[in-house]
């Protein structure tokens, strides 16, 4: 059982700390600012430890002011190292951007460790209202999508009620399939999910080409057979034909990488890589 004079010693610690993160807040000192976060984060580390401890552990006898005082603390300390990294960043963007953007809701438990990422479902089925898929949803809200899955699973999201796609039979929905393909005979499969989305119709893709298979399945084969070939041609020495292309896989990482080639010779006229489209 801690002394009453190592609690007291505790609290003045925090108080203290607390009083120079307010003084230096109001300035426009980086380093200093900056020196004050890992202090912060031990502070408030330590009475969300000391919290859980005197809530799962009845050895421990303490007063509930001083309980509460720790819980307002610990509450404060967060509170302070959020302004504090806003300042920072607010100070000098390029370098403490990757702590502020993009911006995840946690929980933090006060134990070692990353903290628990917090999914809010009201955002989940709002996205959904709109269309949006899983990956984009994921994307959307700076998590991975095996996280997503992972909560929406602990929270008991029911799959079945989703609302991204139309409750159509499949009936109903080759009788709409039926009427496109008599006013587009040659339609495949993105225009008929093209036509039925003009409806209002949102259905999988995977159920429309099951359909497509199964009622016109010469059509099918057909526009197999009219797919454009590797055309040939011939050119008559360097510097007549330049082939440029982009790749954009890798601008989510700020990567942007177009090249040229020259056709007679097959050598690479140039290769550039920028951080975003403009060339």
């Amino acid at each position: 059982m801690a002394s009453e004079s190592n609690w007291s010693s505790f609290l003045n610690f925090i108080e203290d700390l607390l009083n120079e993160s307010e003084n230096h807040m109001s300035g426009e000192d980086y380093s200093k600012i900056e020196g004050l976060l890992e202090p912060l984060h031990a502070a408030r580390n330590g009475c969300e430890r000391i919290v859980h401890a005197l809530t799962s552990l009845s050895e421990i006898e303490l007063d509930s002011e001083t309980v509460s005082k720790i819980k307002v603390f610990s509450g404060t300390l967060q509170g302070v190292i959020d302004c504090a990294e806003k300042k920072l960043y607010k100070i000098n963007p390029s370098v403490y951007a990757s702590s502020r953007i993009p911006e995840v809701l946690v929980h933090r438990s006060g134990f070692v460790g990353r903290p628990r990422v917090v999914l809010n479902l009201v955002q989940v089925e709002f996205l959904r209202s709109w269309r949006f898929s899983w990956t984009r949803i994921a994307y959307t809200l700076c998590i991975s999508r095996t996280t997503l899955w992972r909560r929406l699973k602990e929270t008991g999201y029911d799959f079945s009620i989703d609302g991204r796609f139309t409750q159509i039979s499949d009936d109903s929905l080759i009788k709409e399939i039926e009427r496109i393909k008599e006013t587009f005979p040659d339609c495949g499969e993105r225009m008929v999910i093209g036509c039925l989305m003009s409806n209002g119709i949102h259905v999988p893709r995977h159920r429309v080409r099951e359909f497509i298979c199964v009622q016109d399945p010469i059509a099918v084969l057909l526009r197999w057979t009219i797919a454009t070939t590797r055309r040939k041609y011939s050119i008559p020495g360097p510097n007549a034909l330049w082939h440029i292309d982009g790749l954009h896989k890798l601008i989510r990482w700020g990567f942007v990488v177009r090249g040229c080639i020259d056709r007679f010779s097959r050598m690479i006229t140039y290769l550039k890589c920028a951080t975003n489209n403009k060339f």
